[in-house]
């Protein structure tokens, strides 16, 4: 990288976060009680898949970063916690953005990957599945 010397994979991915605006963005994340879902496909290596690599959010070690990260700064809450605060029934109050973490169409680097990961973690995912697809071996429209 032009002769620049990383002293380790937290620092180049500190780097990475702040040359492409992620680092600014997540701290202009609100500090008052609002709630946040961030959405993820797929978790793993695209060079190591046969299907469409643009549907990858980040890598297994990315991912971990960004859970470790979002747990130092947000409230991290399950579907339920976000349901109540969107239906006014949840009580407390944060000043720290909810945040809730879900994943679409239900790719098995889910399950192996990112579940792990937030379990690691203490945390919830909501993992959507398309349901038409359980239990088959059919490859969805937009992966071929």
């Amino acid at each position: 990288m032009g002769g620049l010397n990383f002293r380790g994979k937290r620092e180049l991915l500190a780097r990475g976060l702040l040359w492409s605006g992620a680092s600014f963005l997540l701290s202009r994340l609100p500090a008052r009680d609002s709630l946040l879902v961030l959405n993820y496909h797929r978790i793993g290596n695209p060079d190591d898949d046969l299907f469409d690599p643009g549907v990858f959010e980040a890598t297994a070690d990315q991912f971990n970063d960004q859970i470790s990260h979002l747990k130092r700064r947000v409230s991290l809450v399950t579907l339920e916690e976000a349901l109540a605060f969107i239906d006014g029934t949840i009580k407390e109050k944060t000043r720290r953005c909810r945040v809730l973490i879900t994943f679409d169409d239900g790719y098995l680097d889910n399950y192996e990957i990112a579940y792990p990961i937030l379990r690691s973690h203490g945390a919830q995912g909501v993992f959507f599945l398309v349901t038409s697809m359980v239990g088959s071996c059919q490859v969805p429209w937009w992966d071929t």
